[in-house]
């Protein structure tokens, strides 16, 4: 389960960028700070 510091239900469109290297997960929304 992946939370946002951020409401993402606010009827405007979002940008989710995903990327993966062997066992690390990189994920982030709009171009807020990547998730790791």
């Amino acid at each position: 389960v992946l939370y946002s510091g951020q409401g993402l239900n606010d009827d405007m469109w979002h940008s989710l960028r995903f990327s993966r290297r062997a066992t690390s997960l990189k994920f982030q929304v709009d171009d807020e700070p990547v998730v790791r």
